[in-house]
């Protein structure tokens, strides 16, 4: 079951996972953006989504650099997610969240 979040929210709890056990495996998430961002707009919902892992610096607590990379489940591709996105860059006409979940 998919449990719908803000970007900011799935970020704290993987940020969460990562302080409680630094040795814990990686959990997952995803991150789904609207098609403003995109210059292909017939994109569909996968070619949209980006998993993404606690084991990001972005999410590691003490890390000395910063960085979300995320593999896009639809098109099967990697991306640096933190330089374009706009819950991360600020900018706001850049891939902007659409939807953000975790499995249970």
């Amino acid at each position: 079951m998919k449990t719908y979040m803000s970007y900011e929210e799935m970020k704290a709890r993987l940020w969460k996972h990562n302080l409680d056990d630094a040795n814990a495996p990686a959990i997952c998430g995803y991150i789904r953006f609207t098609i403003d961002g995109f210059k292909d707009k017939t994109l569909t919902d996968d070619e949209r989504t980006f998993r993404v892992w606690s084991d990001n610096k972005a999410f590691m607590p003490g890390m000395g650099g910063y960085s979300v990379f995320g593999y896009n489940i639809g098109l099967h591709e990697s991306l640096r997610l933190d330089t374009v996105m706009s819950d991360e860059c600020g900018a706001h006409d850049w891939m902007v969240t659409d939807k953000c979940w975790m499995e249970d």
